[in-house]
């Protein structure tokens, strides 16, 4: 495990800082969970109807929205959160029952995930460590309080203060903790954004600990978790659905819908953050000969591995799309390293090498000596619109053609920009 997670973090280029932070985390976190066990396992005849509900609800959620949640996270690749409902039993769970078995219950469930998660071991193990942080502070919130056994009284003031506080504390500090690691690995100050997640994220966040304070309010009846289950999964699945719409099925890059939406939503906040975007546009050389030549099966598979490429290239706050054909477009959040993200991205798409078998039979095919003509557009104008930054970065692409192909052009700063060529220098 080990060998994987230095693997993992040199694959990843993350910093001292976010790895130091990452490790203090997950020794906090243990540390704490050692503490709790000191204490003994002590469960009354009622915590064991508890245990059976959440455990038994949370491995049913877990397997009735794997197909689905499978299909999502290959379409979303491995960037950006993936936010499921498992909360709604994690969060009765740590309310309801001792902490290590709060523990027990978010570890199997997240080993039991982990198959679909297409996420680096580190990644996985840190969002892991994050819920169980969240679990453990509403432990000793509840302990301070005097005890779950104060829910007994629900409908005391009291006691509803403490349901939303700790709803609050358990869903809040996992997105902090979460967040906060990204922000090392740029070291940039982080918006609220950045922190906390978009409206999306945090209304999927919100819905599962909504349904998991209802299950708490039922003192986890089976019924009323029976039917919470069932809302979960049909959530989950139009989510998914969601998602998909918004991907394109070939690469699992966003939709040109999608991506019109997401960067004039970027661009919009640009100034305000202090961003510099930028905008790449690649074109593959002769795709039109890999499809003629291999069949369109071939192209789709040399597509999908430009779209792997592009997963390990950009960053968290980028947003990738295909625009058709063999056109894929990326808006790069802080693009002022742009040219050398876009050297990166060309470099890598050159030692593509697509190894497969024809319908007919006979010995493996290896395609290689793949290219891309790249261009790049950046500005630091407040008012510069998507369809101006494309139109540059278009305009770059056809030069980069017409100069042999296989290199990366960079637009000219637009009129009034400060930014000069030397930041377009690779």
């Amino acid at each position: 495990m080990i060998t994987t997670w230095i693997r993992d973090w040199t694959l990843w280029s993350l910093p001292p800082q976010a790895l130091l932070y990452v490790l203090a985390i997950e020794i906090l976190t243990a540390a704490l969970l050692a503490d709790a066990l000191l204490d003994g396992i002590k469960l009354t005849i009622h915590q064991y109807g508890h245990l059976a509900v959440l455990f038994l609800g949370a491995h049913l959620y877990q397997a009735l929205s794997r197909g689905q949640e499978d299909r999502r996270r290959a379409h979303h690749g491995s960037q950006g959160h993936h936010i499921d409902l498992a909360s709604t039993f994690s969060f009765p769970a740590a309310l309801l029952l001792p902490l290590p078995l709060t523990a027990l219950l978010i570890i199997t469930v997240r080993i039991a995930r982990y198959p679909i998660a297409r996420k680096p071991l580190f990644k996985y193990t840190m969002t892991t460590s994050s819920i169980l942080l969240a679990a453990t502070s509403v432990h000793y919130l509840l302990r301070a309080a005097g005890g779950p056994v104060m829910f007994n009284g629900m409908w005391t003031p009291r006691a509803q203060t403490l349901l939303l506080v700790t709803a609050a504390v358990f869903s809040v500090q996992q997105l902090l903790v979460i967040n906060c690691v990204a922000a090392l690995a740029t070291g940039k100050r982080p918006t609220s954004q950045q922190l906390l997640g978009d409206r999306e994220a945090l209304a999927q966040v919100a819905l599962g600990i909504g349904m998991g304070i209802v299950l708490v309010t039922t003192d986890a009846a089976p019924v009323a978790a029976a039917v919470l289950l069932g809302i979960a999964v049909v959530i989950n699945s139009l989510v998914a659905a969601r998602e998909r719409g918004r991907r394109d099925g070939g690469t699992g890059l966003v939709t040109k819908a999608r991506w019109i939406e997401l960067a004039t939503k970027s661009l919009s906040t640009a100034k305000r953050d202090g961003r510099t975007p930028a905008v790449v546009v690649i074109d593959l050389d002769f795709f039109k000969q890999v499809n003629d030549g291999h069949g369109h099966l071939v192209g789709d598979m040399l597509l999908r591995e430009v779209a792997l490429v592009l997963s390990r290239t950009i960053r968290k706050a980028d947003v990738a799309g295909r625009f058709g054909g063999d056109e894929i477009v990326v808006l790069l959040a802080d693009g002022l390293d742009a040219a050398v993200v876009a050297e990166r991205m060309r470099s890598e798409i050159a030692n593509i090498a697509l190894v497969f078998e024809r319908s007919r039979g006979g010995e493996p095919v290896v395609v290689t000596g793949c290219t891309a003509s790249i261009g790049v557009a950046i500005t630091n104008q407040p008012d510069v619109g998507w369809q101006t930054l494309l139109g540059s970065a278009d305009t770059a692409v056809y030069q980069a053609k017409e100069d042999g192909r296989d290199r990366v052009v960079l637009a000219p700063p637009l009129p009034d920009s400060n930014i000069s060529t030397a930041a377009y220098e690779s």
